[in-house]
């Protein structure tokens, strides 16, 4: 049932009578109770996803959903904007106790947050704590509404300081439950939402590429998802991109690391087999019927970096391209169509950034969509060991592009004030 039926945002035309005004409401209530579009809806049901009220009702107890807040809309909204803002929240009970719970909706703007959204929940955890009982978040989000600005913003240092208010005080339990972008810190944490496997492929299992070990999904039931080949340095053994496979792979990729054939190799020999191994990953290993042959991109670091340059160069069928402090001594940067994004670091003496990662980024002159980040307080080895802010912005860039989930442009247009970044350009809009 519904305990608050106020509305934000632009009223309907009042209603003349009482009768009249119960059927208004009612038309409100159906209205919320259906969520986004129907092809929303049909969308989020064709993933495999449940959608937000459905999720609550399998969580609660049957019958002892309290909705609060399912009239409100967004104060920027139309006459039109959904019902509810983009989340469902209230109160009921998980085997007969007492619990609070909020679920973000992804058919209305991608289950973003806007304000209104966000002071729902901050209400939900205000009650939580009220009561004294434990807070359930059920994420489905592409993070911020970047369109409501400051306003948006400004309710996750709210969500944060309920957070540490909370914390020691009464549970707080968060679940992942599809892309959870930005405030959302789905691509900042070290896991993803999927749950990952991984298998081993011994010397000779294929042609033109030497060994690797392929990290994917074990959640079959949500489609094919893109593939990603990653090419360690000169000199360096897969054992320092090692990191990369599973961090990615938990977002919803299938990733394949690699051992060069010889550790000395140059980069355009990493290429070919950085494009020998995307081959049997996409048509011959054990995950293949995992993968979608068309949403593939390559990774690199060092002269592996380099040799993604030349991969991306060749091959404009890919959909993304990532170089990680790239050396090579050729540029070929101006034959470069896929989008590509470069990371260089400011200390850097290997492959430095006025030598190398910045001439390499300021040749992608046929390059609609690029990227270029220079991590602060940071060297060429930066990159052979876990780096949350390497990881963030290659999610967001393989999302944006392998993906084509146009939710992540948020995250990097406008430009961010990053500060682990000495510099950060890019092409805005994307």
């Amino acid at each position: 049932m519904t305990s608050t039926a106020e509305t934000l945002g632009s009223p309907a035309p009042a209603a003349r009578s009482t009768a009249a005004r119960l059927v208004d409401l009612s038309v409100r209530h159906r209205q919320a109770l259906a969520g986004g579009s129907a092809s929303a809806v049909a969308r989020q049901t064709a993933r495999g996803r449940l959608t937000a009220r459905e999720r609550v009702a399998r969580l609660l107890d049957q019958g002892s959903f309290v909705e609060t807040g399912a009239l409100v809309r967004a104060r920027s909204g139309t006459d039109d904007a959904a019902y509810g803002d983009g989340v469902v929240t209230g109160s009921g009970t998980v085997g007969g106790r007492q619990v609070c719970v909020f679920a973000q909706d992804a058919t209305v703007h991608g289950g973003s947050m806007g304000e209104a959204c966000g002071e729902k929940v901050v209400g939900t955890m205000d009650l939580a704590l009220k009561i004294g009982c434990p807070v359930i978040g059920l994420n489905d989000s592409g993070g911020a509404r970047i369109q409501e600005g400051v306003s948006s913003l400004a309710l996750y240092a709210e969500l944060a300081h309920r957070n540490v208010r909370a914390s020691g005080v009464i549970p707080q339990i968060s679940v992942i439950m599809g892309p959870c972008a930005g405030g959302a810190a789905s691509v900042t944490a070290e896991t993803g939402p999927f749950t990952v496997a991984s298998v081993v492929v011994p010397s000779g299992s294929g042609s033109g590429f030497n060994n690797g070990t392929i990290y994917f999904p074990t959640d079959t039931s949500q489609g094919t998802f893109g593939a990603v080949v990653i090419m360690p340095g000169f000199v360096a053994p897969q054992a320092e991109i090692a990191w990369y496979g599973p961090r990615l792979a938990s977002q919803g990729f299938v990733v394949m690391t690699l051992d060069s054939n010889a550790l000395w190799d140059f980069p355009t020999d990493r290429s070919n087999q950085q494009l020998a191994a995307l081959s049997y990953l996409t048509t011959k290993s054990a995950v293949k019927n995992e993968i979608d042959p068309t949403r593939t991109a390559v990774m690199g670091w060092s002269m592996g970096g380099g040799g993604t340059l030349e991969s991306a160069a060749s091959t404009p069928s890919l959909k993304a391209a990532i170089a990680l402090a790239p050396w090579d001594i050729v540029n070929v940067g101006d034959q470069i169509t896929v989008p590509t994004m470069i990371f260089g670091a400011d200390g850097d003496t290997v492959a430095p950034v006025d030598t190398f990662t910045l001439p390499a980024y300021n040749a992608l002159t046929n390059d609609h969509d690029k990227a270029f980040i220079e991590l602060r307080n940071a060297d060429h080895f930066t990159f052979a060991s876990p780096n949350t802010t390497v990881a963030e912005y290659s999610i967001v860039w393989l999302k944006r592009f392998v993906d084509n989930d146009t939710r992540y442009d948020q995250f990097i247009c406008p430009t961010p004030n990053d500060a682990n970044t000495v510099a950060f350009q890019n092409t805005c809009p994307m």
